[in-house]
């Protein structure tokens, strides 16, 4: 025989048919329930087999009118019509054959009633707790009442709620979970009735001294959350020195059942909550996930652009200064060219004019019309010279002191991030101390960047090719720095595609490339422009190259290499003077301004690695970036820059705490500092000011605004 514990969930009400378990067990609605019956009755009455009205089937006072025979009828009716499963009816007339319900007096059913309708108006598991052990004593005739819930943790039954004359002794007490009624109830799940608590060897002794209250007789009944025990609703002492009776069981059962109902909810409410809150911040996570990568894709676009920008604006560079190179060399001839074809011109045109006899008056407008246009075309010849001209201006040398490894490391340090970027090993090797030599910076920043771009493509066309043979061998480049026999000896060496013996006389003419015909093929200046400042130092120039065909075609020769090219340029070296040194020192700004020291501090990312990447294309090739003005701070305290730019708000140490920092550790030898901000219209800027500094750059700027900033504030230009 199943046994009620192991279906009821809900509370049963106090009678025993079948109908208002089912209702009781939550398989039907009420409404439904007597909608049902309602049309059974009409098709019953019409039938004439079975002749009962609502009441009877439905109502709380119908007698004994559904026996066997009639609850199961009404099961079979309702399975029938598809109101609940066989499975529902079974359990439901197994509970109706387990619970016997006594006869209830009439004002308990009213009492009862009142407390239930209470008790479903609340949404609150205390307020329902309060309401129940309020009315518990009412219901069943008890002198006290003790709710006793499970603690999990310490395994102990804790007094959540009590009534009665004790009940401040109490609160908050706690007992074993195996002892006493209270201890035997929990654990075993069943209901039990104690009319005789002296003689009773399960009754709690040391209860009655902790609380002060002699029990004499006592009713426990389990309190069930989800099937299971989770406490036990105790009565003590009935009134009147009666016994408490199975009417009493029962009332106080549908009492724990509210109570394990509201217990149950409050449970799938927290779950729902907490369900709800870990779905929120899935979602959270998500969206901000989300959100951070479209803002790194959006960054990584814009860094993307500005690369290729900036990629774009150095080639073309190169390119001009080698058109402007070219043009130099043949200037002086096309100018006197120019200048004979004016002469001529004017001297045919006067000789024409003094005709004025010969000529009409259309003839001599016409002439000096074509007179006109011809000097106007010489003019624009003229000013094209001119442009190609200011491009270049290599012809003369401009001879200043250069530290040749220092400068070398400046002219790389722009092109290194298109080297890491292709998965190229970048190798820069001194192997002697070279003192300062007299040399044009910019011949030599032309010579050494041409060159590396070369490389870089070649490389780049090796590494694709051996891609689709599913190769992927490292890649090096090596610059070499040496002096020999009193002449600067540099020497570049690439793992590129190789130049063919074919080629290798031709790339030093004007417009010759090896690179494909696409929109990224180059000028073919770059080593004619190579080659040209090479002369202008009378030095020497030699290319060695293997390609991939070189040592197919002969191994035995290239067994032991590799493909690539090496260029090998010599110069004779010209030391600088003791007097050089100290003229440039005193008057080179642009000297100055690459050995100026630049400290960023900046949090967003992409911000100071721009900082740190356009700022040496400026000139300025000593930057270092930091996160934060606490970084920075540290760094000051190993070495004081010349300059600072930093960020306003920033996390750590902001750009105010920063200043006011500076300003306390350097006294004398303060640098210079530039704030940036996108918020200029909200920061406080005035507490900047008052310390002294009155730079401020904008967000967003270009690349002019941050140069412009930078001369302004160390050379006051």
């Amino acid at each position: 025989m199943l046994k009620p514990s192991d279906y009821v969930r809900k509370t049963l009400n106090p009678f025993d048919r079948l109908g208002d378990i089912l209702v009781s067990l939550g398989y039907i609605d009420r409404k439904t329930l007597e909608k049902f019956v309602y049309q059974k009755q009409e098709e019953i009455q019409k039938s004439n087999k079975l002749r009962s009205s609502i009441e009877e089937l439905v109502s709380e006072d119908r007698g004994h009118f559904l026996a066997s025979y009639h609850s199961h009828y009404l099961g079979e009716v309702l399975v029938e019509a598809k109101l609940i499963t066989h499975k529902q009816l079974k359990e439901a007339l197994h509970l109706q054959e387990d619970i016997k319900f006594p006869n209830i007096p009439k004002n308990k059913i009213v009492l009862l009633s009142e407390i239930l309708h209470k008790i479903s108006r609340s949404r609150n598991l205390y307020s329902v707790l309060n309401l129940v052990m309020n009315y518990c004593n009412k219901v069943v005739d008890a002198e006290a009442s003790t709710l006793f819930l499970h603690n999990k943790e310490k395994n102990a039954l804790i007094f959540n709620v009590t009534t009665g004359d004790k009940k401040n002794m109490i609160i908050e007490k706690e007992m074993p979970a195996n002892e006493g009624i209270a201890g035997w109830v929990f654990q075993n799940d069943k209901s039990t009735i104690v009319n005789d608590a002296a003689s009773d060897k399960r009754v709690c002794k040391s209860f009655d001294k902790k609380t002060g209250f002699k029990a004499r007789n006592i009713l426990c009944v389990p309190v069930r959350v989800n099937y299971k025990p989770e406490g036990a609703l105790e009565v003590l002492n009935k009134i009147g020195n009666k016994s408490f009776s199975k009417k009493d069981e029962c009332l106080l059962n549908i009492l724990s059942n509210q109570i394990g109902v509201h217990m149950e909810n409050r449970v799938l409410v927290e779950e729902l909550d907490y369900r709800a809150n870990q779905v929120e911040k899935e979602k959270n996570k998500y969206q901000k996930l989300y959100s951070e990568k479209e803002n790194l894709l959006n960054q990584l676009s814009q860094a993307y652009e500005q690369l290729k920008s900036h990629q774009k604006e150095h080639l073309e560079a190169s390119r001009f200064k080698g058109i402007g190179i070219l043009a130099a060399g043949a200037a002086h001839d096309f100018n006197n060219t120019l200048t004979a074809i004016l002469g001529q011109v004017e001297t045919f045109t006067l000789k024409e004019l003094k005709k004025n006899n010969q000529l009409s008056e259309k003839g001599v407008e016409a002439l000096r019309n074509t007179f006109k246009g011809i000097v106007e075309l010489c003019i624009q010849a003229k000013h094209l010279t001119s442009s190609l001209l200011r491009l270049g201006k290599r012809e003369v040398i401009k001879k200043e002191p250069v530290n040749i490894e220092s400068f070398l490391l400046e002219v790389i340090k722009p092109l290194e991030r298109q080297f890491s970027t292709r998965g190229i090993h970048l190798r820069k090797v001194f192997l002697s101390d070279i003192p300062p030599i007299i040399l044009d910076k910019g011949h030599i920043n032309d010579l050494i960047t041409n060159i590396v771009v070369n490389a870089l493509n070649a490389i780049e066309q090796r590494q694709l090719r051996l891609r689709e043979l599913h190769q992927n061998p490292e890649m090096n480049f090596t610059i070499e720095v040496n002096q020999k026999d009193h002449s600067l000896i540099l020497e570049f060496i690439d793992t590129g595609i190789g130049i063919s013996p074919d080629n290798i006389e031709k790339v030093f003419d004007p417009f010759f490339s090896t690179k494909k015909q696409t929109a990224e093929k180059g000028t073919g200046l770059g080593l004619t422009m190579v080659r040209r400042i090479v002369g202008l130092y009378n030095g020497h120039i030699n290319i060695h190259s293997v390609t991939q065909e070189m040592i197919d075609s002969d191994h035995k020769t290239y067994s032991k290499k590799q493909c690539g090219t090496t260029i090998t340029i010599q110069i004779p070296m010209v030391k600088a003077t003791q007097e050089q040194l100290e003229s440039q020192e005193e008057t080179d700004l642009f000297t100055q301004s690459k050995e100026a020291l630049i400290y960023i501090a900046e949090d967003e990312k992409y911000i100071k690695d721009f900082l740190c990447t356009v700022i040496p294309e400026l000139g300025f090739y000593q930057v270092e970036g930091f996160d934060n003005g606490q970084l920075l701070l540290e760094a000051i305290k190993v070495k004081i820059p010349d300059l600072i730019i930093t960020d306003i708000q920033m996390p750590e140490m902001d750009g105010l705490t920063l200043c006011r920092e500076i300003n306390r550790i350097c006294h004398a030898n303060k640098p210079t500092i530039i704030i940036s901000t996108g918020k200029s219209e909200k920061d406080n800027l005035e507490p900047f000011f008052a310390l002294g500094i009155q730079e401020v750059l904008e967000k967003p700027y270009q690349t002019k605004e941050l140069e412009n900033k930078i001369n302004k504030v160390l050379f006051k230009t």
